[in-house]
């Protein structure tokens, strides 16, 4: 088998270069001369053959301007003997690091899973503070939530009691409605003292608890 060679080949003095391999230096000059309107010469060799080129083919792949000719900033020759030197695409390439772990989520403490027990047949209406009795009960509902150390029970248990709040104030409404309604009042009388809804919706209002 004959002999390989990569070569470095373009004009005396260029920076636009051709990068390639063959087993005769002085045809592969004379082929391509054939095709350049500029003197071409070879640069440099060493002997080499598909994989030497390849690696040097990808180690200036920023460089390239098209098939096998790179354009270069600097003495193209004295970076390829470099390269060939150092052999850069041997070193071991950088792992990634690697994503940090999220933190574990606090166990439920003995008294915050005791807040969020008492809290779930407790419930937690949003309501004027006009009312000192329903007042103090939504103050006692948020100390229980605040005793939740766990922030993700916590949460749970805050919308195990907007849920019951809503239950309760949607009875409560219904019963509002109807017991308007056997005082006498027409649905309609019923919808304008509830804030000026349609007799259709204050009906609704009053069943839907049913």
């Amino acid at each position: 088998m004959k002999n390989e060679w990569v070569y470095v080949l373009g004009p005396p003095g260029g920076t636009l270069v051709k990068i390639g391999r063959t087993i005769n230096l002085a045809k592969r000059v004379a082929e391509i001369q054939r095709m350049s309107p500029v003197p071409l010469e070879i640069l440099w060799s060493h002997p080499g053959g598909h994989e030497l080129e390849t690696n040097l083919h990808r180690h200036f792949a920023a460089l390239r301007s098209h098939g096998e000719w790179f354009a270069f900033t600097e003495d193209p020759v004295a970076r390829v003997r470099s390269a060939v030197e150092l052999k850069p695409w041997l070193a071991p390439k950088p792992k990634k690091p690697k994503a940090p772990r999220a933190p574990r989520k606090p166990k439920s403490t003995k008294e915050s899973r005791r807040a969020a027990f008492a809290l779930r047949a407790t419930p937690s209406p949003e309501v004027p503070e006009a009312n000192p009795v329903v007042a103090a009960r939504v103050g006692k509902v948020v100390a229980l939530l605040e005793a939740i150390e766990d922030p993700v029970e916590r949460y749970r248990a805050a919308n195990r009691v907007e849920a019951r709040w809503r239950q309760i104030a949607k009875e409560e409404k219904a019963r509002i409605a109807r017991a308007l309604h056997d005082q006498g009042m027409s649905w309609r009388e019923v919808g304008e003292s509830l804030g000026g809804l349609s007799s259709q919706r204050a009906e609704q209002i009053s069943r839907s608890a049913r």
